[in-house]
């Protein structure tokens, strides 16, 4: 027994339809890891940036530091040779 022409026809029409969901949802899915992937490297990216800003203030502090105690020493140099001067006087 053969099923009616318009069963067949609606049939088809369900696979047709069946099929353009499966492309729109392969197109989403496609979308998504890109998505994804532009989300992790703008993440790897501002990681980076954190990085290179911890390593300058870290340096900025010790170019500080060893600038501070460079002038405690010259200035303790300038009071001893100070001290030496009056005390030949």
């Amino acid at each position: 027994m053969s099923q009616p022409p318009s069963l067949e026809v609606g049939v088809a029409v369900l696979a047709v339809q069946l099929t353009e969901v499966i492309k729109d949802v392969t197109a989403v899915q496609s979308e998504l890891a890109a998505h994804r992937l532009e989300h992790k490297e703008e993440k790897r990216d501002r990681e980076t940036q954190r990085q290179l800003e911890k390593r300058n203030r870290v340096a900025g502090r010790r170019w500080l530091i060893g600038v501070t105690i460079t002038l405690l020493g010259s200035v303790a140099g300038l009071y001893a040779l100070l001290a030496q001067i009056l005390v030949h006087r």
